[in-house]
C-alpha cells in the first residue's frame, strides 16, 4: 500500500511539474534565413539563431527579421547634370541585413533609409558631371553610388551587395538630338 501511495505521489508530482513547465516554458522557432530578436517585458535580450528555442519564464516575445538578400528598386528619379540637363535614372540595389538588432532599433523604417540614401547619392554623383560624360560613364556611376551608400547602410546593420544603374532616360528633345547626330 505504501508503495502505491509513493508511486501516486510521484505521478502527481510529474504531472504538476509538466503543467508548470508548459505554463512557464515558451517554445520559439526561428526559421532559416531569419534572425529572432528576443524580448522580455519589452526589452531586447539577445538575437536567436535559426532553430528551436525553449525559454523558461514569463513575458517573452520573439520578432523575426529577414536576413536574405533583397533587391530594392529606386524608380525613375529626375536628376540635374552639371550642365543643367535633366536625366531620369532608376537604380537597383542588392542588400541584406547583417545586424538584425541594429536594423530594428536604430531606424523606424530601414527601407526608407535605403531609398533615401540611393536618391541622395544619385543626385550628388550625377550633378558632378555633364550629360555627355554621364552617358559615357554609366557603369562607373554605380560604383560611385556604392561608395556613398555603403557607410550609411552599414551604420544601420545593412550590407550593400550591389548598386547598379538600371535605366537612363533622356528627355525627348535631347533623345531626338542624339539620334539626329548619330544618323
Amino acid at each position: 500500500m505504501e508503495n502505491i501511495l509513493g508511486w501516486t505521489i510521484a505521478a502527481i508530482g510529474v504531472i504538476a511539474a509538466r503543467m508548470v513547465w508548459k505554463q512557464w516554458a515558451h517554445k520559439f522557432v526561428v526559421n532559416e534565413g531569419y534572425a529572432g530578436l528576443l524580448y522580455q517585458k519589452g526589452r531586447y535580450v539577445r538575437t536567436l539563431e535559426p532553430g528551436e528555442h525553449r525559454l523558461f519564464g514569463a513575458d517573452h516575445a520573439v520578432t523575426q527579421t529577414d536576413l536574405r538578400k533583397t533587391l530594392v528598386t529606386v524608380p525613375g528619379q529626375e536628376v540635374l547634370t552639371a550642365d543643367n540637363i535633366t536625366i531620369k535614372f532608376s537604380v537597383l540595389l542588392g542588400c541584406r541585413v547583417t545586424d538584425a538588432a541594429k536594423v530594428m532599433h536604430e531606424v523606424q523604417n530601414s527601407w526608407d533609409v535605403i531609398y533615401s540614401a540611393a536618391q541622395v547619392a544619385l543626385r550628388e554623383t550625377v550633378a558632378a558631371f555633364p550629360a555627355d560624360e554621364v552617358l559615357k560613364t554609366r557603369g562607373d556611376i554605380g560604383a560611385e553610388l556604392r561608395e556613398k551608400i555603403v557607410p550609411q547602410l552599414e551604420a544601420i546593420g545593412i550590407e550593400t551587395l550591389s548598386v547598379e544603374v538600371k535605366d537612363v532616360m533622356l528627355p525627348s528633345g535631347l533623345r531626338k538630338a542624339f539620334t539626329d547626330v548619330i544618323m
